[in-house]
């Protein structure tokens, strides 16, 4: 984050912690759930009121700054209100270079759009989807659609018809990809029933977001397609780049783009372009000069440019069996148009080529042939990337990825079950390092549990063994209890439905993930035995350097090579402790990205305020406010969604809710 970090301040009185709040003006300001503890009420030492006065600057100077990005915001949006230019309004938030204030400026919009006509309503909807992962990340938008929620009780008497207005923005930052559709399940665990808040999430997921309709109806609410339809202005994309082939007139071209008025749907522009261009080679050149002007005049922004590119990428596999020669033609095209200038390739996500096909009876028999001998191999000199490369020049001799992984992991567990524990123990741990797909792991456990009756005859104990497997498996994370709930239903012989209870039983039963991860014992192949305090020693470094630096990414590579998934739960702990004793915005907002990019899970997160809130008598004596503030961290995680109310009381048995307020 650039700039000043905000700190809502609580003042010190004669009786204690918090006796007083000190409110600046603006609500939207205070309402984040940030405090500052100095020095517990203990009597300060001239060190420690030196770094109170200079905390009070800083303070001081955050709000200053703060008041000033909230002034250009509203600046930025009346001029993006009368000039409709994104572009504009990505170039202003730049030069403020104030990244942690955008939540203010993606709410402040939306409150401004509310009394305003349903151009304006459809305008800022846009613009926050243009802006999506260009400015705005998901916790942006996350938080700020949390506070516009919670805060619509206090503004229902001045937009009275604010259940349908925010219910209706919300649904079309779902349709648009920009908010995920559990934030909405999310936050109702938060609210009060009876509440305006509650009402808003309760339309927004049963009435926009619920029927065939719910895209067409959302998007022409605010006339934002000029009363057409997803597939007329599909149908008006195709017939106009088929007349600009046909009659080369780039102006009547860009009329008819503007004249449709969904400049948020140019990216599907820019596909078709592509397409017909693969369809047509004659016209590649035409094609590809009707996009480079449209963004050198503007109708055609870098950001749809981007969107269209990635749509391609990603339905790479489906193109191919239309196009074959799709996956050469695209990056030809990416190639070209980065090249001058009017494509940014940062912007790309990674192409996944080679689309899949079935095994033959032939090559089934071949690669197993082939792997076994790789799996051997590896139980010998526990060499992972000798098995990862080989893997990988098998799926381009094969071609079917997802078969060949499948076929793997059956064939490296069921080798292993005949060997010794170490041989067990190199299984599970190739299986986490080889980094597969969760669902390809999971055709594999399929095809063990298929074939358990059989294997059953030559592995007597094959129930404890497999279900061993399948449990850590799910302690080290690399599959989900949600892939066993559909495995239980695709599991037809009794033998494969006993090794998933037993495998769910063990994974639940209580203190088991490091029981799991030593029933096998330690292996001989170089990887080094569970060191409890030398992990936590690295994620203590890995917390104090985050606070210098503020580097996600970093902290992001640091929790990749401490790995154990399963103790994720030691980092959140040691996150709010660290914040007990060191109040910082800065590492709260560590929390939030490890929830919205999927580092540390929901179950570790829970796991981890748990084990915060058993650890209290101990912290007391060292932070004599200590329970306070885990209940006010509380309070904050589950308003903004970072852990699920229903999941820390399934896990521990704790007060009501409200007493964390």
């Amino acid at each position: 984050m650039q700039g000043h970090r905000i700190t809502s301040v609580h003042r010190h009185s004669e009786n204690g912690f918090g006796s007083e709040e000190y409110r600046p003006e603006s609500s939207d300001f205070v309402g984040n759930g940030y405090a500052v503890v100095e020095n517990g009420g203990r009597h300060s030492t001239g060190y420690e009121e030196r770094r109170r006065r200079v905390q009070e600057e800083e303070e001081e100077m955050a709000y200053e700054d703060f008041m000033i990005f909230r002034k250009e915001a509203t600046m930025i949006i009346q001029e993006f209100f009368l000039n409709d230019d994104v572009n504009q309004v990505e170039t202003d938030l730049r030069e403020l270079n104030w990244d942690f204030y955008h939540y203010y400026f993606v709410k402040k919009l939306t409150s401004m759009a509310m009394d305003r006509q349903d151009r304006e309503k459809e305008m800022a909807a846009s613009l926050i989807s243009s802006l999506y992962d260009v400015l705005f990340d998901s916790a942006t938008i996350h938080k700020a659609f949390t506070e516009l929620v919670v805060s619509a009780d206090d503004l229902i008497l001045d937009v009275p018809d604010i259940i349908d207005i925010v219910s209706l923005f919300i649904a079309r930052a779902v349709i648009d990809d920009v908010l995920p559709p559990s934030f909405l399940t999310k936050i109702l665990n938060t609210l009060d029933e009876d509440s305006i808040a509650a009402q808003i999430a309760v339309r927004a997921q049963k009435v926009h977001l619920t029927g065939t309709l719910k895209v067409d109806n959302v998007l022409h609410r605010w006339s934002g397609s000029r009363s057409m339809t997803v597939e007329a202005v599909r149908s008006r994309i195709n017939d106009l780049l088929i007349e600009y082939v046909v009659g080369g007139d780039i102006g009547e071209a860009f009329r008819c783009i503007n004249n449709m008025k969904v400049s948020f749907y140019h990216h599907e522009i820019v596909k078709r372009a592509i397409i017909l261009a693969m369809e047509r080679p004659e016209s590649e050149n035409v094609l590809l000069d009707l996009l480079q002007e449209g963004f050198i005049q503007g109708v055609i922004s870098i950001t749809q440019m981007s969107t269209g590119f990635n749509r391609l990428i990603k339905g790479i596999r489906d193109l191919c069996l239309d196009i074959p020669n799709a996956n050469e033609s695209l990056r030809k095209f990416i190639s070209s148009a980065t090249y001058e200038g009017w494509l940014n390739i940062s912007s790309l996500c990674q192409f996944d080529t080679s689309p899949e096909y079935v095994l033959d009876e032939n090559a089934v028999r071949t690669f197993k042939e082939r792997i076994t001998i790789v799996i051997l191999e590896y139980f010998s000199t526990g060499d992972v990337s000798e098995v990862v490369n080989s893997l990988a020049f098998y799926y381009r001799k094969f071609l079917a990825r997802a078969e060949c992984n499948g076929i793997f992991v059956k064939k490296l567990i069921m080798t292993a079950l005949g060997r010794r524990n170490r041989d067990k123990e190199m299984a599970s741990r190739l299986l986490t390092n080889a980094r597969l797909p969760s669902d390809d792991i999971m055709k594999g456990f399929y095809l063990l549990l298929d074939s358990a009756p059989d294997a059953a005859l030559d592995h007597p104990y094959i129930l404890g063994d497999l279900s061993q497997f399948i449990a850590r498996a799910l302690v080290d994370e690399i599959i989900t209890p949600a892939h066993l709930d559909e495995t239980e239903v695709r599991s037809s012989n009794r033998l494969g439905r006993s090794i998933l209870e037993l495998s769910l039983a063990r994974y639940r039963a209580a203190n088991s993930s490091q029981m799991i991860v030593k029933y096998w014992g330690a292996c001989d192949c170089g990887c080094a035995e569970l060191d409890i305090k030398d992990i936590k020693d690295k994620i203590m470094r890995l917390l104090e350097e985050y606070d210098m630096s503020g580097d996600f990414d970093e902290a992001c590579r640091c929790m990749r090579d401490i790995g154990l998934p399963f103790f994720h739960h030691e980092v959140v702990k040691k996150t709010i402790i660290y914040m007990m004793g060191n109040p910082h915005t800065r590492m709260w907002n560590l929390l939030e990205q490890f929830v919205y990019t999927g580092v540390v899970n929901d179950t570790q997160m829970v796991k981890g305020f748990i084990r915060v809130k058993e650890s209290i008598d101990d912290l007391i004596l060292d932070i004599p406010h200590a329970n306070l503030l885990y209940r006010k961290y509380l309070s904050r995680a589950i308003l903004e969604g970072i852990i699920d109310l229903d999941s820390y009381h399934a896990q521990e048995d704790i007060c009501d809710f409200s007493t964390c307020q």
